[in-house]
């Protein structure tokens, strides 16, 4: 992931965000997943990967540039909140962008 400085300015920005409400900055790698959990960490990772790819008009869609990646997660993060509020089992799978 240190190779990688888009998914690593992805990780500080989420940990150091408001969100967490720490008094102190996250510094490095190790804490910023540790602060995270597992699953949030492999939420962005998949996210960041995918992302670029989505940014253009996907061919048999038709959206504009974009779209399909707005309507992936919209969707993603919808299945998510009912997942909890169901009290569903925890799965990793529900959040897949794409």
């Amino acid at each position: 992931m240190c190779h990688d400085p888009g998914l690593t300015t992805n990780v500080f920005s989420l940990a150091n965000s408001a969100f967490f409400g720490l008094s102190t900055k996250v510094g490095s790698l190790k804490q910023a997943v540790m602060l995270l959990g597992v699953k949030r960490f492999a939420q962005i990772a998949v996210s960041a990967c995918m992302s670029k790819s989505m940014e253009k008009a996907v061919e048999g869609y038709d959206l504009f540039p974009g779209e399909l990646w707005l309507h992936s997660i919209a969707v993603s993060n919808t299945v998510e909140a009912l997942d909890k509020n169901r009290k569903i089992a925890e799965t990793d799978d529900v959040f897949t962008p794409a």
